[in-house]
């Protein structure tokens, strides 16, 4: 059957359990109304499984617009010295680091906390609320940012892309990190990714959300058809055994599909746990 819609996936999910084929998704029909209900949860799942080659996508994060940072136009060499910075848009209590200020070297590359905030100026304490002793730093003469700081161990935050479902890596401008493993530490947090490698050098890959079934190749096709079978098998064919069946076929095609896939990329891929099928041991 050729693909060129989620209907021809959804029926060759059908004919697996022995049910009719739908010309659409969500016509009233139980089969239709069910497909529509899970194509898009069963395609991202299957998706997010193992690292698929035609999903996987590498992309450079720019720092300055995926972290939140304000310019500095003055700091008093005072205790607390208090920064200028236009509708630096900071909070008490956030933390921060400042980088690239002139005359007082002092503050470049070292860890702050704010308090006292107004719309254009905060006052630099530590992590204790303490004053910072800044009346022998030399004087402030121009430029720098403060840049906003997560409130964990790592040191940058950046957004990913809206059609991120699963990272994969995180590398430096040349694909690769110091100690030869082949990823930097990180997290994701609520569509951050929190890292400590620096602005302008953070390489992301990631699995990519793809709704166009045109980019599928074979075998995801046929993964995401047993699984979406296996959840029609007990309400539209009202079998158990069935569904048991179709899921050995599941994890039979899966395999192949990883063994295929690997050998096509020269990647150590991170390991993946399929949870479904975890639940189903």
């Amino acid at each position: 059957m050729a693909v060129t819609t989620s209907v021809d996936i959804c029926n060759s999910a059908l004919i697996k359990i022995g049910e009719a084929m739908i010309s659409a998704l969500g016509d009233g029909t139980k089969a239709s109304d069910l497909c529509n209900e899970i194509y898009a949860k069963r395609r991202d799942e299957v998706l997010q499984v193992f690292p698929w080659n035609f999903a996987v996508k590498e992309l450079r994060l720019i720092a300055e617009t995926h972290y939140n940072r304000a310019a500095i136009t003055g700091i008093t060499a005072a205790e607390p010295p208090v920064v200028s910075s236009t509708a630096h848009g900071f909070l008490d209590g956030d933390k921060i680091k400042i980088t690239g200020v002139a005359g007082m070297t002092e503050v470049n590359g070292t860890v702050f906390w704010l308090e006292d905030k107004a719309d254009d100026s905060y006052e630099l304490v530590d992590e204790e609320g303490d004053d910072i002793d800044g009346s022998s730093f030399t004087a402030y003469t121009s430029g720098g940012y403060a840049r906003k700081m997560p409130a964990i161990r790592y040191e940058y935050e950046y957004n990913l892309p809206s059609d991120c479902l699963r990272m994969l890596y995180l590398t430096d401008e040349n694909g690769t990190v110091p100690d030869g493993s082949i990823s930097y530490e990180f997290k994701v947090e609520k569509g951050k990714l929190l890292c400590n490698l620096e602005e302008r050098n953070a390489f992301i890959k990631y699995t990519q959300q793809i709704t166009d079934v045109t980019e599928y190749d074979d075998l995801f096709v046929e993964v995401l058809a047993l699984r979406m079978a296996y959840e029609f098998a007990k309400p539209l064919a009202g079998s158990d055994t069935l569904g048991a069946e179709i899921f050995k076929l599941y994890q039979t095609k899966l395999s192949e599909a990883k063994q295929v896939h690997a050998s096509e990329n020269t990647d150590e891929a991170p390991e993946y746990k399929d949870t479904w099928i975890a639940a189903r041991r």
